[in-house]
């Protein structure tokens, strides 16, 4: 099926606009919708189905520029060397042809197939069908096809490429409006066909050919992609040939799940179309037109002549469309705003042919009359690259190329496997499943459908699931995990198992009950644990936000890289038996932990806070380091240095005094909200050998041995760590009245200035007998306080005497 706009005739102007761009004269209404399409390309618009429309007004009403190559035809098993020798040294041996998907077999004209000398087999006839009724075909004897792009400059040498034996449809006369040459689906379907719209070669006058696009065939879809403005359309392949023909015929794509819809016409329509790039236009049959609600009766915008298979010339009225959309394999849509659409005004397409796609909507204007102003327009298209994909092992796809597009392609590449839609449903219901199967053990599983505000869907486990990778790139879902696990085996770290967020999306995962074990994750949205398992092996990255409200299972070496983004520790990292496995690498952003954690490494950058909730007990860690803000708040932390090794107690104690910010309590380093709104308080820190002796003990319940330092949130002048101020204490300070440098708060330095002096003495008096879990009920009064001072200064004389 090959349609060929050749002439305009009668043109029913439909209402002007103004136009508002400043533009050459005879160029203004035409050039400026383009304009503003080209400005519209990024344009996404939400719909109630909750898939985002990319919209695009006013393409092309027709265009006469196709895709083609250069063509040469030869014996089998001649070579691209011999080629030239074959038709003797200067002869012309070479002929441009249409690549045209509306075409199920390879049409050969009579004046080329006579300048070829290609036989007939005798006898043969092929009877085709296309948009000018029926023809009969000669069929040629099997013959070699040679390929070459076309060329922008028709003096450069061909470099011609054989592409197969096939036997032609052998044309028994030209038309009198010109031969032309068909390369159609067989040699497509098995290669990745390429378009360069804006690439033409004029062959205007050269035997009546089009304009051609320049175009390749390629051996794969290249692997350097845009990473924005591409657009996939899933294509299907329909056998339009009946019984067993004798030229080589293959199907036709087409494109399933068209949305059309007149102006004023309410609801669009929902039809499968042919993908013709042989097609000028954008055809629909009558019946079709009367579904989209076109008014027949109406004033066509434009009327039209082409001719094609059966040379028979077919009269079209041009009518304008409010919507013409193709679905995406995303899930969003395509939108074509005031397209036009041509009707036959007799006869019909097949049945099975309701609606034909033309290169109208893809393709650029060149020496094509505008309807819209009777002029001219030669207007670059859209799409700066085609593709249309058909090879064996994963999905065929049309894919547009828009350089001024923002959109962000979402589509399954081979081993993706993408849910299709909002609704809830079973992970193992193949139906769930955009292509209708379920991803495997070596396949990735994508969640992209978006979601209202405040919206989600839920995703059921009814068994135990292992895939390479997921990916949640937008929308708000739920894992119900139930009783089972969900494993994701990716281990590689620049493709991450699991990874929210991907491709810049605002997307949210949500984890109830089971299992979720992962290598690496990156959060880049948002991901709450809320109940089950989570299991990581390598580093969870999280840029977005992260709750961790279920059972924690990290392996040895694991890592929790906070880059940016915040961060809740609601359940201990270390498990239900306290592990200490997983390093808190809190890079820059926040992290919160609302209960005890036992870590092997917690490391706070200069940009970020680690905060310690009100009542949420301690932190038990291996190493320690701190250049941002640690925020005890009223709890305690434990760093277990390795026995041996040598002790972190001095940078400790530097970090807490940094913190302390001169009473502040708001510095970089150890600091503790708590004590800045609470008077007689501070943290206390010791080394645990100081408390306990060489053997350590246990300290808040919780084991420790000599090598770790110990601090608390506790009462000024409580040197021993265990909460209270009494006589242990006194005696302490007593021990180390009048040191002027180097003292601990262990001795007796309750401000960190190094020294033990009389304002030492007057906290501790102050907090005397008071326990630290509720110092501001039990702080002595005035004359309790004096009396205090008073026997503490008769210790210190007796002291001094001794000495």
């Amino acid at each position: 099926m090959w349609l060929w706009w050749v002439s305009s005739g009668s043109r029913a102007e439909p209402p002007m606009k103004q136009c508002q761009l400043n533009l050459p004269d005879g160029f203004c209404r035409k050039a400026a919708r383009r304009s503003l399409a080209l400005l519209a390309s990024a344009t996404l618009l939400a719909t109630p189905a909750l898939a985002v429309d990319i919209v695009y007004p006013a393409p092309l009403p027709k265009t006469l520029v196709l895709p083609g190559m250069w063509a040469a035809l030869a014996p089998p098993g001649t070579s691209p060397a011999a080629l030239e020798d074959f038709y003797n040294d200067g002869v012309n041996f070479s002929y441009p042809v249409i690549l045209d998907t509306g075409s199920s077999g390879m049409v050969l004209s009579e004046l080329v197939g006579s300048s070829f000398a290609v036989p007939l087999i005798p006898g043969a006839t092929y009877s085709d069908v296309g948009i000018g009724g029926t023809e009969i075909f000669g069929v040629t004897e099997s013959t070699q096809l040679f390929l070459a792009p076309t060329s922008l400059d028709p003096d450069a040498p061909a470099n011609f490429v054989p592409y197969g034996n096939y036997n032609f449809q052998a044309k028994q006369q030209d038309s009198l409006f010109g031969s032309f040459d068909i390369v159609g689906t067989p040699v497509m379907r098995s290669h990745v066909v390429r378009i360069l719209p804006n690439n033409v070669t004029d062959l205007i006058g050269s035997g009546g050919i089009a304009n051609l696009a320049q175009t390749h065939l390629l051996p794969a879809l290249p692997s350097n992609l845009p990473t924005r403005g591409v657009f996939r359309v899933p294509i299907t392949y329909q056998d339009f040939v009946e019984g067993d023909p004798l030229p080589t015929v293959e199907e036709n794509p087409m494109v399933l799940g068209v949305r059309a819809r007149a102006p004023g016409s309410g609801a669009a329509y929902t039809s499968d179309w042919l993908l013709d790039t042989g097609a000028s236009t954008s055809i629909v049959s009558p019946q079709l037109a009367a579904q989209i609600g076109i008014n027949l009766s109406s004033a066509p915008v434009d009327t039209t002549i082409i001719f094609g298979v059966g040379d028979l010339p077919v009269i079209l009225n041009g009518y304008v469309l409010a919507e013409l959309s193709l679905p995406l394999a995303s899930g969003d849509r395509l939108v074509f705003q005031d397209a036009v659409v041509y009707v036959p005004q007799a006869g019909a397409l097949p049945a099975d042919l309701p609606g034909i796609l033309g290169m109208n909507l893809f393709g650029r204007s060149f020496s094509t009359i505008d309807p819209f102003t009777g002029q001219t327009d030669e207007i670059p298209s859209l799409f700066a690259d085609l593709y249309i994909d058909s090879l064996p092992g994963h999905p065929s796809q049309f894919i547009l190329i828009d350089p001024n597009s923002n959109y962000i392609p979402d589509v399954p590449q081979p081993g993706e496997f993408r849910w299709k839609s909002s609704a809830s449903g079973t992970f193992s219901d193949a139906s769930r499943w955009l292509y209708g199967a379920v991803p495997g053990a070596s396949d990735t599983a994508i969640f992209s459908v978006a979601t209202p505000t405040g919206g989600s869907y839920t995703v059921n486990f009814g068994q135990s699931i292992t895939n390479q990778r997921l990916s949640v790139r937008q929308g708000s879902m739920i894992f119900n995990l139930a009783t089972h696990s969900y494993t994701l085996t990716g281990a590689d770290p620049a493709s991450p198992s699991v990874a929210i967020g991907e491709l810049d999306y605002n997307a949210s995962l949500t984890v109830v009950g089971g299992t979720l074990a992962a290598v690496n994750v990156v959060n880049q949205g948002t991901f709450t644990h809320i109940a089950g398992t989570l299991r990581v092996s390598g580093t969870f990255t999280n840029r977005g936000s992260a709750v961790l409200s279920g059972e924690q299972d990290w392996s040895a070496g694991a890592a929790f890289d906070n880059d940016g983004g915040v961060a809740t520790f609601s359940t201990d990292a270390g498990g239900p038996t306290g592990l200490k496995r997983l390093t808190v690498n809190a890079d820059s952003g926040t992290v919160h932990f609302t209960t005890t954690q036992h870590l092997a490494g917690l490391h706070v950058g200069s940009t970020a806070t680690v905060e310690l909730s009100a009542g949420a007990g301690m932190i038990h860690t291996d190493t320690l380091t701190v250049t941002g803000k640690l925020d005890l708040n009223d709890g305690s932390l434990i760093v277990n240095y390795p026995a041996g090794q040598a002790s972190p107690l001095a940078e400790v104690r530097a970090r807490i005094a940094a913190g302390y910010a001169n009473g502040a309590w708001n510095g970089k380093g150890i600091a503790s909200s708590a004590a800045a709104t609470a008077g007689g308080v501070g943290l206390g820190y010791a080394e645990a050998s100081t408390i306990f002796g060489a053997g350590g003990g246990t300290w808040q319940s919780e084991a420790v041995d000599g090598s770790a330092v110990l601090v608390r949130y506790t009462l000024q002048g409580d040197a021993n760590l265990d909460g209270l101020v009494n006589f242990t204490d006194l005696l302490k300070l007593s021990q180390n009245y009048g040191l002027e440098s180097g003292a601990g708060w262990w001795q007796g330095d309750s401000d960190y200035n190094g020294n033990v002096n009389f304002r030492d003495l007057l906290k501790l008096s102050q907090n005397y007998n008071a326990v630290a879990s509720s110092a501001a009920a039990s702080v002595p009064e005035p004359a309790g306080a004096v009396l205090l001072l008073a026997a503490s200064a008769a210790l210190l004389r007796r002291r001094v005497r001794n000495l």
